[in-house]
């Protein structure tokens, strides 16, 4: 398929912005199990930002390089062991809520209350809900 110089630069320039934030180390919070982590920001601008073909191409490169062993993920973590191990499901939690917000803002952008709906229903249900089903099993 063809992509544009423009949407390939903007989908490069995303990718390179969530691989940065994956620098910034994990926040702990005492009453969850699970750390708060910056990247998810990342993941959102993604969803926001691209079309839903855009954001499941540039979501797929980032979760691809840290399958190859880059360590690109927070906590610079990487390779294969990240996916199988606990934490694989906030990994693919990404890829979907990423596509499922590029897919959700492309219809109301300039319904503000909507689309931080919209977020927040990535963030805190899609992402966490496959990234606590990875955890339990």
């Amino acid at each position: 398929m063809h992509i544009e110089v423009q949407r390939l630069t903007r989908m490069a320039l995303l990718l390179a912005i969530v691989i940065v934030l994956g620098l910034i180390p994990a926040i702990p919070i005492g009453i969850i199990p699970v750390p708060l982590t910056v990247q998810n920001i990342g993941i959102l601008l993604i969803g926001l930002l691209l079309s839903p073909f855009e954001a499941f191409l540039t979501t797929g490169v980032f979760l691809l390089l840290a399958l190859i062993g880059l360590p690109i993920l927070t906590g610079l973590r990487g390779g294969m062991a990240v996916f199988i191990g606990p934490t694989g499901g906030y990994l693919l939690g990404y890829w979907i809520g990423a596509v499922l917000l590029a897919w959700w803002s492309k219809k109301h952008r300039h319904e503000w209350f909507l689309l931080f709906a919209k977020i927040a229903i990535v963030a805190v249900l899609i992402i966490d809900l496959f990234g606590s089903m990875g955890l339990c099993c």
